[in-house]
């Protein structure tokens, strides 16, 4: 009987946390690269905090995790922190900005808002994802 190390095993699971890792660093690094403005959505400038990537619809939604028309660039500050309408501290204010702001965005929320993504029931694995990405990056 062959014996498997602990990391051959998560390999092998293609929804493991190894896949879901790797797609989640490959997203990021295509994001900054290919779609990210390198701009804070919020107020149009470059700030000084560190630009994040931000879900609209949360990581935990796998089928929107990878989605581009998901992102939207914000500002450490913006993202995290900003007590007017940051997604996280005044998530109610954060919505309402971006519906007038970034009608298509809102939108896309709302047309995508209430699906229930169980990594089980996705039309892809993780291992799959993470291939289809890597044809991405080049």
């Amino acid at each position: 009987m062959k014996s498997f190390s602990k990391n051959n095993k998560k390999k092998q699971d293609e929804y493991s946390k190894y896949w879901l890792g790797k797609c989640d660093r490959l997203t990021g690094k295509i994001w900054h690269t290919k779609y990210s403005t390198k701009i804070c959505a919020v107020n149009n400038i470059d700030c000084k905090g560190n630009i994040c990537m931000h879900h609209l619809i949360g990581k935990e939604h796998y089928l929107y995790r990878f989605d581009f028309d998901n992102m939207l660039d914000l500002c450490s500050y913006h993202h995290d922190w900003f007590s007017k309408f940051s997604p996280h501290s005044t998530p109610e204010f954060f919505l309402a900005w971006l519906a007038k702001i970034y009608p298509q965005k809102w939108q896309y929320i709302l047309n995508n808002k209430g699906t229930i993504t169980r990594k089980y029931e996705l039309p892809f694995t993780f291992k799959q994802k993470y291939e289809e990405l890597c044809l991405l990056s080049k």
